[in-house]
Parts: structure tokens; C-alpha cells; sequence
């Protein structure tokens, strides 16, 4: 039965131990006496960690940052990160099932099966194009968040309660994503698909007079124009 142990036991280190236990790895805290270690710390204090580990240490190191490399003149370090968020709590290994890992091009075997092993998938990229697969993934979730909680501040402005406002966007926020996925930008729709600047511009009105920021609006509905104009261009 193959050993591990986490250096770093925040929310991403207690969920892979407790992934890697559900298949039946075992955790120790030897990492003299560990098959894996990986590595969950944060991204600026991660080089100094990796630099800690003593040469004696003869486990495969994995490094789970979305967009940091680091590098051991002791040991091959790999990079494995699982594209999917963690909370703090509960930790839920199912987090794991059918998630994709961006690993290194030149990535072991070993680490690909493992990742299979633990039901994900996996997918090569290389590391100066990592900053823009980070940059991809804080948008799609915590912009995304971000982004909602700016909706639900819109939304409070028509005196509907919290509780009331998320209750009533979540099937709306739920179809927008499937059609996404399903349709891409085809999915898009509102004014401006319809290039109503009109209307776009009293929204942007009545978010200022009320004491909302709307560069938010403003920023993501120009693109939307500027997207939309293209796709008309190239179909004419």
C-alpha cells in the first residue's frame, strides 16, 4: 500500500488526503517513509518550502500551484493542479470525480495514472503559458462570484430580499451556464446582442445615480458589442 503525506494541510491538502485515502493510500507524516508528498502551500512561500525538503527524501514531490514552478537541485518536482475549488469545509473527496488537472507536457506515468486513479483527467500545458491558464480559471470562479454578488447588489436596489434575489437568479445563472457550454457565445442575449445602446446606456444611468459602479457593466457589455459586431461581420 502506497504511502503519502501533505506539506501544507489547507483546504486543497486535507482534500487530496482525503481522496488519496478513499482509494487507499496511506497518510504519514514521514515524508522519509512517504511514496508521494505533495506540496499545498502558498504560491510565494513555495520555492523556500521545496528548498526544505532534505535530499534523503526519495517520494515523488508534486506541487499543486495553477501557475508557479518551482525547481530542486535535489529533487525532479512535479506539478499537478486540480481545476476545481475547495472549501475549507466539508471536505468532500467526490470534489475529485471527473475534474481536470493541468500537469507538465513531460509529466511521469506514474503522476498520469494517479490522477486517473483518483477518477480526473488530465491535460498538458506548458509552464509560460500557465499565467494565462490561471488567469482562465480565477475568472471562470472567483470573478465569477464576484460577479454575481455585483448582480444581487442590482438587485437590492428593487427592495427584494437577499435570500429572495439569490433564490430567483439561481435557475437563471444555472440555464445561462448550460447554454454556454452548450451553445458558446450564441448563447448571449439582452441588449447588447440586440445592440440596443438605448437601453444600455439608462442602465448605465441608473447604476451610477444609484451608487453602484458601472464599469462593471460597462466593461463586459462592450465586449459583448465588440464580439457580436465581429461575429456580424464575418457573417455578412
Amino acid at each position: 500500500m502506497e504511502k503519502f503525506s501533505i506539506i501544507g494541510a489547507g483546504a486543497l491538502g486535507q482534500h487530496i488526503s482525503a481522496v488519496l485515502q478513499k482509494n487507499r493510500f496511506t497518510e504519514t507524516d514521514d515524508i522519509h517513509d512517504s511514496d508521494w508528498i505533495f506540496v499545498t502551500v502558498p504560491d510565494d512561500v513555495l520555492q523556500s518550502v521545496i528548498d526544505g525538503i532534505p535530499d534523503s527524501v526519495s517520494g515523488k514531490i508534486i506541487t499543486c500551484s495553477a501557475s508557479v514552478f518551482v525547481q530542486s537541485t535535489a529533487h525532479k518536482i512535479e506539478s499537478a493542479h486540480p481545476l476545481q475549488t475547495f472549501p475549507k469545509e466539508p471536505i468532500d473527496s467526490s470534489r475529485f470525480d471527473e475534474i481536470f488537472w493541468a500537469v507538465e507536457p513531460n509529466s511521469s506515468e506514474k503522476l498520469l495514472d494517479l490522477i486517473q486513479k483518483i477518477g480526473g483527467k488530465h491535460f498538458s500545458i506548458s509552464a509560460k503559458n500557465r499565467i494565462f491558464y490561471h488567469a482562465m480559471a480565477i475568472v471562470a470562479s472567483n470573478l465569477m462570484i464576484g460577479l454575481l454578488d455585483y448582480a444581487k447588489a442590482i438587485g437590492e436596489k428593487t427592495g427584494l430580499p437577499e435570500k429572495q434575489i439569490n433564490k430567483i437568479l439561481q435557475p437563471l445563472v444555472q440555464s445561462t451556464i448550460n447554454n454556454y457550454f452548450e451553445n458558446g457565445f450564441s448563447a448571449v442575449s439582452g441588449p447588447a446582442k440586440r445592440g440596443d445602446i438605448q437601453l444600455i446606456e439608462k442602465h448605465l444611468n441608473e447604476l451610477e445615480k444609484s451608487g453602484i459602479n458601472p464599469e462593471i457593466y460597462k466593461s463586459v457589455t462592450d465586449r459583448i458589442l465588440k464580439k457580436t459586431n465581429g461575429d456580424n461581420e464575418r457573417s455578412s
